[in-house]
């Protein structure tokens, strides 16, 4: 297959997509990528890219169109959603969350009295969180940290929000990777390494999805202050309602840099449907009890 004219180098400015859709753009660099990404959403028109960067995306997702030259070519829709489609799935979405909050009920509650009993605060995190368009909504989620801080546990937040605006890379772990959030938190009680091992910090999140902020698939949401360091273009990703799992938890997980994780929900935004929700739902909970289940 033969690419768009438009190719153009790393850090260079984004052209705007060609009127063909069909046609690949060659692109270098996550940044240019993102800027062809921006522009075709503000037209509302899908766009193909042919980039050597998104290797590691056409590897996750399995996609194996190449040009001649062997470049992968990865093709995200125009985000627009049909009304059944979208009727179908917040159906579907509010069934399992109550379904999921109702015959879990002693479950839950129980969760909820031993983490007040391990230590002091809560049993619930609170916090406002960047929803759609990035309006700023309540979220809660079991609590899985300690309350009370100690001396220089808040430059693990600023170096987040260093990775987020692209200061540093990531946090290393011990097998020499990066990855974009921090491996250890020493703020992470004993029961709350467990939640978070299993996701259940997240099923109070259900309640988000019964209220419409949330969706069980999307983006994960953010706090304000990382949505507010985000790039221009990493802004995309809030387009669409927050999700309880997403494609980033069933592709990469923390096996990504902080770029490459923006991308994957860019690319859930652009090609979602009810299906693609369905499978991104059925792969959630193989990976989250045996880290198996293939995209």
């Amino acid at each position: 297959m033969t690419c768009a004219p438009t190719s153009f180098a790393r850090d260079e400015t984004a052209p705007p997509p060609p009127l063909d859709p069909s046609a690949p753009i060659a692109v270098e660099g996550l940044d240019a990528i993102g800027e062809v990404l921006k522009r075709a959403r503000g037209r509302e028109q899908g766009v193909a890219i042919a980039s050597r960067d998104l290797e590691w995306l056409a590897a996750r997702l399995g996609l194996t169109e190449r040009t001649a030259e062997g470049v992968p070519i990865v093709r995200f829709g125009s985000g627009q959603r049909g009304g059944l489609d979208a009727m179908a799935t917040q159906a579907i979405e509010k069934l399992v969350a109550l379904s999921v909050l109702l015959g879990g009920a002693p479950l839950w509650l129980t969760i909820a009295l031993l983490i007040s009993l391990e230590s002091p605060g809560g049993a619930f995190h609170v916090a406002p969180r960047a929803g759609l368009g990035g309006e700023p909504f309540s979220f809660f989620k079991y609590r899985t940290m300690r309350t009370r801080r100690q001396d220089g546990e808040d430059r693990s937040d600023a170096a987040r929000l260093a990775v987020i605006r692209g200061d540093i890379p990531g946090f290393l772990r011990e097998d020499g990777s990066v990855i974009p959030k921090h491996p250890r938190d020493p703020r992470i009680t004993r029961l709350g390494g467990l939640l978070r091992w299993l996701c259940l910090d997240e099923v109070p999140q259900l309640i988000h999805v019964l209220t419409g902020d949330m969706a069980l698939v999307g983006p994960r949401p953010y706090p304000v202050a990382e949505h507010n360091a985000l790039k221009e273009w990493h802004r995309l990703r809030s387009g669409g309602r927050p999700g309880i799992t997403g494609l980033w938890q069933v592709a990469a997980r923390n096996q990504v840099t902080f770029d490459q994780s923006v991308i994957l929900d860019i690319y859930y935004l652009a090609n979602a449907s009810f299906w693609l929700d369905l499978k991104i739902i059925a792969i959630t909970p193989l990976r989250m009890l045996f880290g198996v289940g293939s995209y």
